[in-house]
């Protein structure tokens, strides 16, 4: 995904899922959402190296990513305030992380 984190979208663009993951190091009490993608994986392994995928899921937006990590945590469905631009992935970002996938080393 080198170079199309943050494309927005345009009118006649396709919508793609993208793969998410939520690890969590219970001797630090920490949980982190992740986008599956070479920076996510290498900000996890040096902030919780001890870490273990408990859940997985796919979404279309960051937005979509964010209401669905809060309800698997059983918190209030995530909205933004107003603050923030939703972000819809693009079929490029999804080729790009199945690109990955195919060589990606959990650690």
């Amino acid at each position: 995904m080198s170079g199309t984190l943050g494309v927005r979208l345009w009118a006649g663009d396709e919508m793609a899922d993208l793969l998410f993951e939520i690890w969590s190091d219970a001797d630090e009490g920490i949980n982190q959402m992740i986008m599956v993608h070479p920076q996510g994986d290498k900000i996890r392994l040096a902030t919780t190296p001890n870490a273990v995928c408990v859940h997985s899921f796919t979404a279309r937006s960051n937005f979509e990513a964010l209401r669905q990590k809060n309800v698997w945590h059983g918190f209030d469905p995530w909205e933004d305030g107003g603050f923030s631009e939703e972000h819809f992935f693009s079929e490029q970002e999804a080729t790009e992380q199945r690109e990955y996938l195919g060589k990606r080393n959990v650690g």
